[in-house]
C-alpha cells in the first residue's frame, strides 16, 4: 500500500482539494462496464481500503444521460427524460428532481475527471453496482425502467411510419411488426430473432397477470395456432407496435387484440 496526495481541480472551481487515500498497490487499472460494456475511461478507478471511486462523466453518459457544468453555481447537472441530478463536488447533498438526498464522497482528479464512490451510483443513479476486487471490475447495471423508456424513446422516433409485411430488417422507411420491434429493441442492445413466433423464444415466458411495461406480447390474429403478430405493452389499455392499419403507432389494447393473444416475453429484466 501506498499513501497517495490527490490534489484536485475541476474547471473553474475556485477552491482546491486536498485528500488523502490508501490506494490499492500495483498498477493495475480496474475495468469498468456498463451493461456489459467495457468503457474506455478517461480517468481509471481508484481502489480505496474502504470503497472504489468510479469517473461519473463516462459511466452516465454509457447509461443515457447527459451532463452540464454550471459554472455560475460551480454544480454538475446529470439529466435524463425523466431525472435530474445536481451537485457541487465534495458537498454532503445532491438535488434529485427537485428532492435533497445524501451525497456520497466526490472528487476531481489531477486529470479533470469527476469521481465518485460506487455508493454515488448505487445510491443516486440507481443502478445495480458489483464491484469484484479479485478482478478489479466493476459492472453497473441500469435499472430496468431505465432500459425499458430507452426502448420507448427508440420506438417513438418511427411513430406515422408506414406498415409493410415482410419489411426488410436494414430498413427504417417502413415496418412490419417484429421488423419494428427487432429494430428498437436492438437500438438498446437486446438481439430479436426477426418474426414474430420466434421472438417469442428469446426472452422469459411472463404470465398474462404479470405482464409489465416493455415486454412483447403476441398474437393469434388468424387463429390457426401460430403466432401472428408481436406488439409492446404499454399498459392494460394501450399496446405500441406496426400495423397493416396505422403504421407505428399508439393503439387501444381492444378485445380484437384481448381475445387473440397468444403468450408474452420478458426480454428487459
Amino acid at each position: 500500500m501506498k499513501k497517495l496526495l490527490l490534489f484536485f481541480l475541476f474547471l473553474s472551481v475556485p477552491s482546491a482539494v486536498y485528500l488523502y487515500y490508501e490506494a490499492a498497490a500495483g498498477d493495475e487499472e480496474a475495468i469498468v462496464r456498463v451493461e456489459g460494456h467495457e468503457l474506455s475511461v478517461h480517468q481509471s478507478p481508484l481502489i480505496t481500503e474502504e470503497t472504489v471511486f468510479l469517473p461519473v462523466k463516462d459511466i452516465v453518459e454509457e447509461a443515457g444521460y447527459e451532463v452540464d457544468w454550471l459554472p455560475v453555481n460551480e454544480e454538475i447537472v446529470i439529466y435524463n427524460g425523466e431525472r435530474e441530478i445536481s451537485f457541487r463536488v465534495g458537498a454532503n447533498t445532491a438535488r434529485v428532481n427537485e428532492e435533497n438526498a445524501d451525497l456520497p464522497s466526490t472528487y476531481v482528479s489531477e486529470e479533470g475527471s469527476v469521481m465518485a464512490e460506487i455508493a454515488f451510483f448505487e445510491e443516486i443513479l440507481k443502478l445495480e453496482t458489483v464491484w469484484d476486487s479479485s478482478s478489479l471490475t466493476a459492472d453497473l447495471y441500469l435499472p430496468r425502467e431505465m432500459k425499458v423508456n430507452g426502448v420507448i424513446e427508440s420506438a417513438e422516433q418511427y411513430l406515422d411510419t408506414p406498415y409493410e409485411f415482410g419489411a426488410s430488417p436494414h430498413t427504417v422507411d417502413y415496418f412490419d411488426c417484429s421488423s419494428f420491434t427487432q429494430r428498437v429493441y436492438k437500438e438498446n442492445g437486446i438481439s430479436l430473432p426477426r418474426v414474430s413466433r420466434n421472438q417469442i423464444t428469446a426472452g422469459d415466458q411472463v404470465n398474462k397477470s404479470e405482464i409489465k411495461k416493455g415486454d412483447l406480447v403476441f398474437f393469434d390474429t388468424e387463429e390457426d395456432d401460430t403466432i401472428n403478430h408481436v406488439a409492446i405493452y404499454i399498459d392494460s389499455e394501450t399496446l405500441l407496435h406496426a400495423t397493416d392499419t396505422n403504421g407505428v403507432d399508439y393503439t387501444p389494447y381492444t378485445d380484437y387484440w384481448k381475445d387473440s393473444y397468444a403468450g408474452a416475453a420478458r426480454v428487459i429484466n
